[in-house]
């Protein structure tokens, strides 16, 4: 029987019985009453003569009319078509055909019943996603604190299929441009002042910079530089070229930090006698009045090295100092500069 058919049913059908005789092979049964009897309309119902199950497909008054197409109703369920004799009862009755179509249905998962449920054969029409050829889209990028977006897509997702990622990676802005409106873990390098900056919720906490390594580098000047004993003697570097930004740069005996560049410093400087000095020599880094000396005392070498926090605007300078009882020249000179965190 094909797939899914519906048949009628009825819950007042009575017990009647056959009007007429009828033989192994007809096709109309006569009844005496059609209380409660399907009429087809629904689909095809099931009667019993006897002992004979007939499949009947309509009914027309009091005549029931038995399926002859594609197969014969007669004999149905194992029972076997048989001649029936005027008052023979007739009942409307359910079937174990009846029943194992709808166990069949509810607990079987590969049939095919219905075209909502799509089976693999099924799958591949028209108007419904190939199996083989899900359409790909290009992601889209999204910025950091975006909005996610509600999916649209009719389609499944493939075990190959990307999701967008943000732009750029952190946003770069400078001390005065920072996001307005600010989500939880959002990254920022501010370009002015060399740090990496998250949002705990509340507030931009630094975590590290990026202004770290070699900034600044001077070298040696033109020439020598004659120092008297016991007399300060402040270098004067020649124009350089920098790793970072200028610090000294036409020439000039003081050093100044730009704007935008405030840190805490590592300075390294050095110089050189053209003999070695019998007494002492020393070398100063001079920060706003504050002396840092490092001595050299029996050798050509004097060098210091600090580290300090300065401030952009802030201000100094390198001087030496030799105590022999002549004058001695400074033969090379040179300063470093390193900018260690923000």
């Amino acid at each position: 029987m094909p797939a899914g058919e519906r048949r009628s049913s009825s819950g007042n059908a009575v017990t009647t019985a056959l009007s007429a005789n009828v033989n192994s092979s007809d096709t109309t049964l006569p009844i005496l009453s059609s209380t409660g009897y399907p009429d087809g309309t629904n689909g095809p119902f099931f009667v019993k003569v006897d002992s004979e199950t007939i499949k009947c497909v309509s009914r027309t008054g009091l005549n029931l009319n038995v399926q002859t197409v594609p197969v014969t109703g007669r004999g149905w369920e194992n029972t076997s078509a048989a001649s029936h004799t005027t008052s023979s009862p007739v009942n409307l009755v359910f079937t174990s055909t009846d029943a194992d179509q709808a166990n069949e249905h509810y607990s079987s998962t590969i049939l095919d019943h219905h075209t909502q449920y799509l089976t693999t054969e099924r799958h591949d029409v028209a108007l419904r996603h190939p199996i083989a050829a899900l359409p790909l889209g290009s992601p889209g990028n999204s910025a950091p604190g975006d909005t996610a977006n509600a999916g649209v897509a009719a389609s499944v997702a493939r075990s190959d299929h990307r999701h967008g990622r943000e732009t750029g990676g952190f946003s770069v802005v400078t001390a005065a441009t920072r996001p307005a409106s600010p989500v939880s873990g959002q990254t920022i390098v501010e370009s002015d002042t060399g740090r990496y900056l998250v949002w705990d919720g509340s507030a931009w906490v630094v975590t590290t910079t990026y202004g770290g390594g070699r900034i600044d580098s001077v070298g040696t000047f033109a020439g020598a530089l004659v120092a008297a004993p016991v007399t300060y003697t402040t270098i004067t570097w020649n124009p350089v070229v920098n790793s970072g930004p200028t610090f000294i740069s036409n020439g000039g005996n003081t050093f100044t930090v730009p704007a935008g560049y405030t840190g805490t410093y590592g300075i390294t400087a050095t110089l050189a006698w053209s003999i070695q000095i019998a007494e002492v020599n020393a070398i100063d880094v001079v920060i706003s009045g504050v002396t840092f000396r490092g001595l050299g005392t029996g050798g050509e070498v004097a060098t210091v090295s600090i580290v300090r926090r300065l401030n952009a605007g802030d201000t100094f300078f390198v001087r030496g100092i030799q105590n022999n009882v002549a004058s001695r020249d400074i033969t090379s000179a040179y300063c470093y500069l390193y900018r260690l965190m923000a």
